[in-house]
């Protein structure tokens, strides 16, 4: 298998409202936004081992939420 690169589009977000934690740990929110023409992109590639690596500082943190989907497959 190659690696896969596909856009991760952006949006503003003109408000934000951030009301009742879930049984799911998430929040229920209200938001009004905008898509723009601005993207991420996300690289998957196999790999012998399974890590993950990034050009950006925040995805190593425990509260992203790629951070928390690798570890919870890893976990499998």
């Amino acid at each position: 298998m190659n690696k896969i690169t596909e856009k991760a589009p952006a949006k503003l977000n003109f408000t934000l409202e951030v009301s009742n934690k879930r049984t799911d740990d998430y929040h229920d929110i209200f938001s009004i936004m905008q898509t723009v023409d601005l993207y991420d992109y996300i690289t998957v590639k196999p790999s012998k081992n399974f890590e993950i690596s990034s050009n950006c500082n925040q995805l190593n943190t425990q509260e992203n939420i790629i951070t928390k989907a690798f570890l919870e497959i890893k976990s499998l």
